[in-house]
């Protein structure tokens, strides 16, 4: 009887493998989306890309839009319809504006989108406090190492406001500006889920910092951070730019972090990258930005 039981118990094992049940994934008639991505600054113009989405394994293709019509209003107004300089890129005659609003209405063969964003004001009173050649610790396993590290000061209007940091520096080889990677906080890592700071300070992994509104008060703040310099680049000029971002800016560059984050880890839930696009893919978001000369730093 024992021996019967086990039969049975085999046999419903098996039935239950032998029940799958393959469901192909149709994704080849999968219409691909218009995308439209631009990020607008003021005192630039503007600049749209326009693409056609595709779908991993459909074997689509990405491809740019040309020849598409796109309307520009400012403030509610039509201002002027961008120009394509080359094929998908699309540019306006115009430079953009703080503190304003800012539609754009897409008309193309692949499809129609529109969108619309707002620049905020700049931000006012930013100040380098200081800036300082100091040893520390980025990574144990190089030892200490020279860093600049910066004082700055600005005013931080009541309401909600998000800041992002970066340093530019002038690489005297090529006669030409760049970012440099290798910023990071000193007290407070206002990037990553968990904000304390150990006896090792760890290198940001993208060339800018970060402020969200939380962590600020309203009125003047004073904030500390620090830069790797770069001197295989031939730098001895530096500029830091403070901008102040709307929440679709500051919306889409935390949700790529956290897609980089993410991407390549098995047991992650799955993370779309912002999307603000009315009808189609991308991100249409704005900033404003303020540059200040670093005073000169002696490095050994």
């Amino acid at each position: 009887m024992k021996a019967i039981k086990i039969a049975i118990s085999i046999i419903s094992v098996l039935a239950f493998f032998s029940c799958e049940k393959e469901i192909p994934l149709k994704i080849d008639n999968v219409e691909q989306k218009v995308v439209l991505n631009s990020l607008v600054y003021s005192d630039s113009i503007m600049r749209v890309a326009l693409s056609t989405s595709a779908v991993l394994g459909s074997g689509q293709k990405t491809a740019p839009i040309a020849n598409a019509q796109i309307k520009l209003y400012v403030n509610g107004t039509f201002q002027e319809e961008l120009q394509e300089r080359y094929s998908g890129l699309y540019l306006s005659e115009q430079p953009l504006m703080a503190n304003t609003d800012y539609h754009v209405e897409v008309i193309s063969e692949k499809g129609n989108v529109s969108a619309t964003t707002s620049i905020p004001a700049v931000t006012q009173s930013v100040s380098i406090d200081s800036a300082n050649a100091i040893n520390v610790i980025l990574d144990s396993y190089m030892g200490s190492e020279q860093v600049c590290q910066v004082w700055v000061s600005f005013i931080n209007p009541p309401g909600d406001n998000n800041y992002l940091l970066r340093v530019k520096a002038f690489d005297s080889i090529y006669n030409d500006y760049y970012y440099p990677a290798g910023m990071f906080y000193f007290d407070v890592d206002h990037m990553a889920t968990s904000s304390e700071i150990g006896g090792e300070i760890l290198i940001n992994t993208y060339p800018y910092l970060r402020l969200p509104d939380d962590d600020l008060t309203p009125g003047k703040n004073t904030f500390k951070f620090g830069f790797r310099p770069n001197n295989y680049n031939g730098s001895n000029e530096y500029y830091l730019e403070f901008c102040s971002l709307n929440e679709a800016f500051y919306s889409y560059i935390t949700s790529i972090e956290v897609y980089e984050t993410v991407q390549y880890d098995f047991f992650a839930e799955p993370m779309n990258v912002f999307s603000n696009i009315s009808g189609g893919l991308g991100v249409f978001a704005g900033a404003s930005c303020i540059q200040a000369e670093f005073p000169e730093v002696q490095f050994e």
